[in-house]
């Protein structure tokens, strides 16, 4: 259960920060429109950084090791 809670507050934090970087992304293009590729890279990479990672693909089924054979 406190899994599912850590899960679900780490998720909204995720959500919080996007929408807090879409506000100043909106603000900084209206007050600094000479910069906007520098701004727009910027605000990319910080997005990837903000993004959760992907999870690995765990295999499906029953493997055997090499000292099992």
């Amino acid at each position: 259960m406190r899994a599912f809670v850590e899960l679900r507050r780490v998720a909204a934090s995720y959500t919080a920060i996007e929408r807090r970087l879409e506000d100043f992304e909106r603000e900084t293009k209206t007050k600094l429109g000479q910069h906007d590729q520098q701004l727009e890279d910027i605000f990319q990479a910080l997005r990837q950084l903000i993004s959760p990672p992907p999870r690995p693909k765990r295999p499906v089924g029953f493997r055997l090791t090499e000292g099992d054979k």
